[in-house]
């Protein structure tokens, strides 16, 4: 019984941490996103983006349908499409970074609805 209680525990945790991590990237306005990309695409902007992906990825195979840019593209294309779209179309603006990643997670999706 106590094996399963620390899987559990461990699972929790994995949770959790990951949840913190993704808070710390929290670029709360669309153009302060654009900005960290300017600056470098390999820090915040880069994992602020994946982990976004990740997880409207995720919320697709909840509801069982298949993730958007899986077997599509690379990995480094993916990102340059956001990163673009993110400095042309929302760089001045103020809408929350989440609603902009959605908002391009859905122009570009591969198996749209």
């Amino acid at each position: 019984m106590r094996r399963w209680d620390l899987i559990i525990v461990t699972v929790v945790m994995a949770v959790i941490c990951e949840k913190t991590a993704h808070a710390e990237l929290d670029l709360e306005k669309v153009s302060e996103l654009a900005r960290s990309c300017i600056v470098d695409h390999l820090s915040a902007c880069h994992q602020y983006i994946t982990l976004s992906i990740d997880d409207l990825d995720n919320r697709r195979k909840i509801q069982g349908e298949r993730a958007c840019f899986v077997g599509h593209s690379s990995d480094d294309q993916i990102m340059k499409t956001f990163i673009h779209a993110i400095l042309t179309k929302y760089a001045y603006s103020d809408m929350p970074s989440p609603v902009a990643i959605e908002n391009i997670y859905k122009d570009n999706c591969a198996d749209q609805n």
